[in-house]
């Protein structure tokens, strides 16, 4: 059996897991939001794959401001859930997300999409 080192393969440092969420649209950080990005950005910085649930809720950025979420590009697959809802943001750039897998569900579902009218 041949092992993949760091030093030596370059698939292996393209593999970054993170654990991920499973909050649903509860808002842990209702007293903080911005503690709530600062949340986000150390969950999902350089994460290629999300082993629990992907949740971006409650996001909203200053009046006449938008948040910096390009942390999230990297993400490729999420094994449970996708939950994106009750954000106020331009953008949630998921531009490399190629898989869920939905072994997780919420509400029996495996993407959820919430918007504010």
């Amino acid at each position: 059996m041949h092992l993949c080192k760091p030093d030596r393969c370059r698939w292996f440092r393209l593999f970054v897991e993170c654990m991920g969420t499973d909050d649903g649209l509860r808002d842990r950080f209702a007293s903080q939001p911005q503690r709530r990005l600062e949340f986000y950005r150390e969950m999902y910085e350089n994460c290629t794959t999300v082993s629990t649930n992907l949740e971006l809720v409650h996001l909203y950025p200053a009046p006449g401001s938008d948040y910096d979420l390009s942390f999230l590009e990297n993400i490729r697959e999420v094994r449970g859930y996708v939950l994106i809802g009750s954000n106020l943001v331009s953008r949630i750039p998921l531009t490399s997300l190629r898989i869920i897998r939905g072994l997780e569900q919420f509400r029996s579902l495996s993407v959820i999409n919430l918007r504010k009218k």
